[in-house]
């Protein structure tokens, strides 16, 4: 796979993975319940808990609260049957209530709920805290992917893929602890407003209610693929990026061990010139043994009589160029 398609992939996936890991943790559809109030209403035995028990509602459960969406739920506008259901200072936005498990102190309602309650408090704040940290290793990502895709640097990428994958290993370890917590709701705690309660108690034990998991819950697994998925392709990009680089060393070294073979000419291409000859007139002729055709003057040369213009070979066999233009030979 090429390097530009490793590392799209990955910064594509791990943007992905950020956006979808976000909306799972900012919204309140983790788990959906379903109550069939029309049969309820119909037997006419549960008029009172129909009116103000928030177990008689249809809701949908997120991180940090729990919503109502009918417009039934009169029991948000009435002081005293909050206060009755202990529910005063537990309302947000006037339809949700707030989830009980994040407070420092236990209140006295659930100090005696037991050390699976104690359990569920942990890995509830532990999948809070596993999340947050998933978001910012996801973050750290890709601000450093996107520096390797300027920089194609290896080492870069290597550390943008391990950041990917610790963002995916966080969102994947927050969604142990929730499969943790969702366990011991409905399998272990066996107190009023818990699952392993109500479920098993009239009238809902006769199928009159039910719950399913939410799209936060889904997209949540689609963001812990896509962390990993972007992990592996950042990973992949860093493989492939060393391997060009290495190339293109190993070219460099093979090059350069060619050139000193040949040379220093080698270095600058002179061998792969053409040769060029010379015609200069070289002194001495072609009899004179110089080879590089220089026509020279030959020996014994002849000497002028300054008084009569005559010609003689000079005595010494001092050589002498002959100007018939001028008629005037100096000697050497």
């Amino acid at each position: 796979m090429g390097i530009g398609i490793c590392i799209g992939l990955g910064v594509g996936m791990n943007a992905l993975a950020l956006l979808f890991l976000s909306i799972a943790f900012a919204t309140d559809h983790w788990i959906d319940y379903a109550v069939d109030r029309t049969t309820l209403k119909a037997q006419n035995s549960f008029t009172e808990k129909l009116c103000c028990d928030p177990l008689y509602f249809d809701r949908y459960r997120g991180l940090f609260r729990t919503c109502f969406p009918g417009t039934e739920t009169y029991f948000f506008e009435n002081s005293t049957v909050l206060e009755s259901l202990g529910l005063e200072g537990k309302v947000i936005d006037g339809r949700c209530l707030k989830q009980e498990g994040y407070e420092l102190v236990q209140s006295p309602h659930t100090v005696n709920f037991g050390k699976d309650y104690t359990a569920r408090k942990h890995l509830m704040r532990a999948h809070v805290g596993f999340s947050a940290a998933s978001l910012l290793f996801l973050l750290i990502s890709i601000s450093i992917s996107a520096m390797g895709c300027w920089t194609l640097n290896e080492n870069i990428m290597r550390y943008a893929g391990l950041m990917a994958f610790l963002g995916g290993f966080c969102a994947a370890g927050g969604m142990a602890c929730f499969h943790g917590y969702d366990y011991l709701e409905k399998e272990k705690i066996d107190r009023e407003e818990f699952r392993k309660h109500w479920m098993n108690t009239a009238p809902f034990d006769q199928g009159l209610a039910n719950y399913s998991y939410g799209y936060s819950y889904m997209i949540c697994w689609v963001g812990v693929s896509l962390g990993l998925i972007a992990a592996i392709a950042l990973l992949c990009a860093t493989n492939s990026i060393a391997e060009a680089h290495q190339e293109e060393h190993y070219e460099h070294m093979k090059n350069k061990k060619k050139m000193g073979k040949m040379g220093p000419s080698a270095a600058y291409g002179y061998n792969d010139q053409p040769q060029m000859g010379y015609d200069y007139p070289t002194i001495g002729g072609p009899s004179a043994g110089h080879g590089y055709g220089y026509p020279t003057i030959m020996p014994g040369p002849l000497m002028i009589d300054p008084y009569t213009g005559e010609k003689a070979h000079s005595a010494i066999g001092v050589q002498a160029i002959e100007y018939p233009s001028s008629g005037v030979g100096y000697p050497y």
